[in-house]
């Protein structure tokens, strides 16, 4: 059994020498591992110092971790992260343990049907205590984390004290780690605590067996300057706050409830039994302003969503006003600066769609058309295709990255048909000087190019950058499409999205090239129809197959840089370097690479970062990905999505160098002896 000790840290540099000391002397057997992550809660203090001072007393017995974002739950999904073992041991930086505490807590989770266990916290009270508190008998009420369930061992039907529990690891996975808006944090915003039992109240909900073990002990001194009446009442406020962020609990009768117990606390003479009914006054009072609190913000999430639904339903007629109906193949000229700017909302988008930075440079150039997108694969949800309109790809437009933190996916770029007009090659059409549709953007006026570039990126709470493109907003500029709808099949014949363009213009040609199209439709369709019907009956292996069986994932360096040449290796090779879920350290072999095994093609670029499309942050490769030269997505497995020439990313474990290739000749030299002979 791998066992991690959790303690979370700010500011206590001073005590918490002595909970490290206490946890150090613990007595395991030989058998088990087992660690001490301290994580550090951006302490202002010394506390790197102290715990640094023992991990050089204690080689590989502790660990230091800093969590830069203030907040315990955020402190403690940190060291969930972090954390080498299968079990995970929770306690606080100002307590004290037995020797055998570890040993004892951890001992019941031995049997598999255990998640959880919850341990004894004894309360070390001052020697004097004020007459108004009491800590024994019906009326005992506090605000310290005392957990008590007698001598014998038990499941738990309340969930156990954070100061001391032990959880499996892979529950975290499951069910996710301490909510981040409950426990202590640098806002008045969020309820002070809460955030260790709501965890396990959402276990005990779930049907999972808690166990309490009253040897394992840990001792939790109270602090003297806490033993006043402002930090109770503020506390008890705040447990009410919690419980209504967790619970549900009715308005109307916490109102009556709150009336009833305040005519008790009023009525009562004993010092002690005054105070305790007082404060559970203040608890249902928190719990009615955080109602209050919540239905306020309800009202406020309506409002704005009510505005978003009247902008989308104006950027949907404005987009609709500019549809030019272009086809694939068609050459179109980007508008100027100020005409795009006039299709765009306040937000810097038609129809949801963003108007990216990096798409500026080429207003008033001239493009082919690539493809008619009218619709788009998903990779933020369980992958799918939803419905775009008026919108096309042009020939080799991709995103450079430069307006997004330098992102190197290279996105192929949506373009608007009200950013468009047609013309033929370096020609511009008569009827595209006139006026195309109505540019007007709503009541603010035209939106300027500083607010597109500032439109890209915006810093998140714990100042980290969050970026804003095409491909994080596709759920907002798309809508969702049935699977097996016909129609987006048609809009593929009729767009001329599956011209081949080898034919030409007589009635024959166009009958066979419409023949093809109906053929890879075919093709496209039975190849989804059958992968759905094998997820369906339970994961069953789908086409193209792959069955990545490595246990120890591999890992090979070769340095490749642009321009070399390389060769893919052969299917077996690649399968050998795949996990169960033929993933490669992370990253998925898609069965469509398959069709380029054993090609020789040159490198264009090694990837460092990418920005990832659900969350909008910034990705950073250890090792970095490798794109190459006319490489591209197989859309006859996703539905014929028009982004097909998304590049896949290789590692390098899937590529050799193409050492007997010879290097190609210049041209200057291949023009020269085509002239001799």
């Amino acid at each position: 059994m791998n066992i991690t000790v959790i303690i979370c840290t700010r500011d206590r540099c001073q005590i918490l020498p002595q909970a490290l000391d206490s946890i150090a002397a613990s007595t395991l057997p030989e058998t088990t591992a087992w660690e001490v992550l301290v994580v550090d809660n951006n302490s202002a203090d010394q506390t790197r110092d102290v715990v640094e001072e023992f991990c050089r007393r204690y080689p590989g017995r502790f660990r230091y971790s800093f969590e830069p974002q203030i907040g315990k739950s955020f402190a403690l999904n940190a060291g969930i992260r972090e954390a080498q073992g299968e079990i995970l041991a929770f306690t606080d930086d100002d307590v004290t343990v037995e020797n055998s505490w570890l040993q004892n807590l951890t001992a019941p989770l031995h049997d598999i049907q255990c998640a959880g266990v919850g341990g004894c916290v004894v309360l070390q009270w001052p020697a004097s205590l004020p007459n108004w508190l009491s800590i024994q008998g019906r009326f005992a009420r506090h605000c310290f984390p005392g957990f008590d369930h007698g001598p014998e061992a038990k499941e738990l039907v309340w969930p156990p004290s954070g100061a001391n529990v032990a959880y499996r690891k892979s529950l975290f996975a499951k069910f996710g780690g301490f909510r981040t808006d409950l426990g202590p944090s640098s806002t008045g915003d969020v309820p002070r605590l809460a955030e260790d039992t709501e965890f396990g109240r959402r276990l005990i909900l779930a049907g999972k067996h808690l166990g309490y073990e009253p040897s394992a002990t840990v001792f939790h001194p109270v602090p003297a300057a806490q033993l006043n009446r402002e930090y109770f009442l503020a506390w008890w406020f705040d447990k009410g706050r919690a419980f209504a962020r967790y619970s549900r609990i009715s308005r109307a009768s916490l109102t009556f409830n709150l009336g009833a117990r305040t005519l008790r606390w009023i009525l009562s003479v004993n010092p002690a039994v005054r105070f305790s009914r007082k404060l559970v006054v203040w608890e249902q009072a928190g719990s009615l302003a955080e109602l209050r609190h919540q239905s306020s913000e309800a009202k406020k999430k309506k409002a704005m969503k009510a505005e978003v639904a009247r902008k989308n339903v104006e950027a949907i007629k404005r987009d609709k006003l500019n549809r030019l109906g272009l086809k694939a193949g068609e050459w179109v000229e980007v508008r100027t600066v100020e005409e795009i700017l006039a299709t765009l909302d306040d937000r810097g988008g038609l129809g949801n769609l963003p108007f990216m930075p990096e798409m500026l440079q080429y207003c008033g150039r001239q493009f082919r058309v690539f493809r008619r997108a009218d619709k788009s694969c998903d990779n933020i949800e369980p992958w799918s295709i939803r419905r775009m309109t008026n919108a096309v790809l042009l020939e080799g437009l991709r995103c450079d990255g430069q307006g997004h933190g330098g992102c190197q996916t290279g996105c192929m770029i949506f373009w608007k048909e009200a950013w468009l007009k047609r013309t033929t090659k370096d020609v511009v059409s008569r009827d595209s000087l006139r006026a195309s549709g109505d540019f007007r953007s709503g009541e603010r006026g035209l939106i300027k190019v500083a607010d597109i570039l500032s439109a890209s990126s915006r810093m998140d709470a714990s100042g980290e950058t969050i970026y804003t493109c095409q491909a994080t907003e596709v759920l907002n500029f798309t809508s969702y499409m049935w699977s097996w709808d016909p129609r987006h099949y048609i809009r593929d014949l009729t767009s001329r999205n599956l011209s081949t363009g080898l034919a030409g213009d007589s009635r024959a040609h166009r009958a066979l090239e419409f023949t093809l199209g109906i053929l890879r439709i075919f093709r496209a369709i039975t190849i989804s129809f059958f992968n759905t019907i094998q997820t369906k009956r339970s994961r069953r292996p789908t086409y193209p197959y792959l069955g990545g069986t490595a246990s120890k994932v591999p890992i090979e360096v070769l340095n490749l840089q642009p321009g070399e040449l390389v060769q893919i290796r052969s299917r077996e090779e690649i399968i050998a370097t795949l996990d169960k879920d033929d993933r490669h350290r992370g990253l998925l072999f898609d069965g469509a690479m398959f069709n380029y095994s054993g090609g020789i093609y040159r490198v264009l670029g090694r990837i460092h970062k990418i920005i990832d499309e659900k969350t909008g942050k910034m990705l950073f490769m250890k090792n970095p990905c490798i794109v190459l030269e006319g490489v591209v997505c197989a859309w006859d497995y996703h539905r014929l999505c028009p982004r097909s020439t998304c590049t896949p990313y290789w590692r390098e474990n899937w590529l050799k160098r193409a050492v007997h290739v010879p290097a190609p000749r210049p041209a200057g030299e291949i023009a020269e002896t085509c002239g001799k002979s």
